[in-house]
């Protein structure tokens, strides 16, 4: 991150870059407190001219003897110094927010000493400014260490964010989402994609985006939908049935078996009566080829409708099969079709590279977490609620009631359901190595985010959402 300022009246101008805990916002502080330490104490009265807003607001509502404020606060050291010297150093601060970009030439010239020490800091480390926190005035009577780095983040929500991340480790490996990574649970095109693609086109279409799933789309839309269920029972249904269908929890015939295996052995598909019954057959089931048609046809007028809405000229595909169409060789993955992936609550990034050539090129975030949210209540209403209806109708007719699954249910809870592996005595040592894993992970994940902010994540689990994530899984 570069930093810069210049200063008309004395004709002195500085740039510098600085690194970990990366923040537009810590870049515009980093070159008010500098400017304010080169400014000569014979000058008493002093303007600040920046286009931060955020960095005005800091500054203001900082209080330095808020301990509480001091962990919630972003970037609470730097602010905590500036504080500090405006009021030891000057009579008078003034704060003034300048509109960026237009043609200010004091700003012009900030920003252009900014790009330079950003850009010969990659080659000079002269130009990286490390504040040594450790002498620094502060209310502060102890000083927290990253890996020997200072920690210059908020305190209170970066810990949060680090205790969170084993947790989210083991869920990026688990059943479910194991398939959508690549052998190094990283979010990028998996190797069981790349082998089919034959074709320019294709290869620009996966690589539209550097991840292969867009996370923080889902956690959106997942967010949304929490926020609605005080609206009423329905929506808090939508949003119970979401949350299973991402983590393939909903009691289809193989999840049942695994709670009354006596009932549901073997248990097929209500519409095809052949294959056995999953989360993956219902989205792949050739007797639901017209359903899975109807999805996709939704979705389309809900797309032309959402565009028309914001305003958004849109060439969009009439016919619904192949506005979205599959990746070559995508049925002979595991991952599934666009429609499919859509209706579970995942975002494949090559979407992205559709709606880009359909000519939808802004309100991205709002399009996408909305295609999200109508996908999976289009599963639910055209699939899964008349698979309920059928499943109960097969259980009548084979004679299962409700009071033969409570008896199911007792007999198996009776019985701890353990495997030849957790009856082991290598059980313990096991789920042990299974948590040191995910800490290892956690902890090289929460030292991308040092480095590199929540685009360390690579569009997984971002800062703003990993809380949120805990709640769901």
């Amino acid at each position: 991150m570069g930093s810069g300022w210049y200063i008309p009246q004395l004709n002195i101008s500085f740039g510098c870059a600085s690194t970990m805990w990366p923040s537009s916002i810590k870049a515009e502080l980093i070159a008010i407190w500098t400017a304010l330490l080169a400014i000569p104490t014979s000058i008493q009265h002093v303007n600040i001219l920046t286009d931060s807003q955020a960095s005005i607001d800091g500054i203001k509502k900082f209080t330095p003897r808020n301990i509480r404020q001091l962990f919630k606060s972003p970037n609470a050291a730097i602010i905590e110094q500036i504080v500090r010297i405006a009021n030891l150093k000057f009579a008078s601060v003034q704060w003034t927010k300048v509109k960026a970009h237009s043609g200010d030439t004091g700003n012009d010239l900030a920003d252009d000493l900014a790009k330079r020490a950003a850009i010969l800091a990659k080659n000079y480390n002269s130009y990286i400014i490390q504040p040594l926190y450790s002498s620094l005035h502060s209310v502060l009577k102890f000083k927290l260490l990253w890996n020997n780095i200072f920690w210059d983040g908020q305190i209170r929500s970066n810990l949060i964010t680090f205790a969170t991340l084993p947790y989210c480790a083991d869920w990026i490996k688990s059943k479910a989402i194991l398939p959508w990574t690549n052998d190094d649970h990283i979010n990028t095109v998996p190797a069981s994609v790349t082998k089919y693609i034959s074709n320019l086109d294709s290869l620009d279409r996966i690589y539209f985006s550097s991840s292969f799933i867009r996370w923080d789309y889902t956690w959106n839309f997942l967010k949304t939908l929490r926020h609605m269920n005080r609206f009423g029972p329905s929506l808090s249904s939508l949003t119970s049935f979401a949350i299973k269908a991402l983590n393939n929890l909903l009691p289809t015939g193989d999840i049942l078996a695994k709670r009354h295996q006596l009932i549901y052995n073997n248990w097929t598909c209500v519409f095809c009566n052949t294959a056995l019954e999953s989360l993956r057959h219902l989205m792949m089931c050739p007797s639901l080829s017209q359903q899975w048609l109807s999805v996709s046809n939704s979705i389309l007028n809900f797309l032309h409708s959402l565009t028309n809405k914001l305003q958004i000229r849109a060439d969009i595909p009439t016919d619904p099969q192949h506005f979205f169409p599959a990746l070559p060789g995508q049925s002979d993955s595991q991952l599934l079709p666009p429609v499919q992936s859509l209706s579970i609550g995942i975002f494949p990034a090559y979407i992205l590279s559709d709606l880009y050539n359909m000519g939808i090129r802004r309100q991205l975030d709002v399009i996408s977490t909305n295609l999200l949210k109508h996908a999976v209540k289009a599963f639910r209403d055209t699939i899964w609620k008349p698979r309920c209806i059928l499943n109960a109708k097969k259980e009548k007719r084979l004679g299962i009631s409700l009071a033969d699954k409570r008896f199911c249910a007792l007999s198996s809870s009776a019985t701890p359901r353990l495997n030849a592996d957790q009856n082991s005595s290598n059980y313990y040592q096991t789920l042990l190595e299974r948590w040191k894993s995910n800490w290892v992970m956690g902890h090289e994940e929460m030292t991308r985010f040092v480095k590199q902010g929540s685009n360390g994540f690579n569009w997984g689990l971002c800062r703003k959402n990993i809380t949120n994530l805990t709640k769901f899984i």
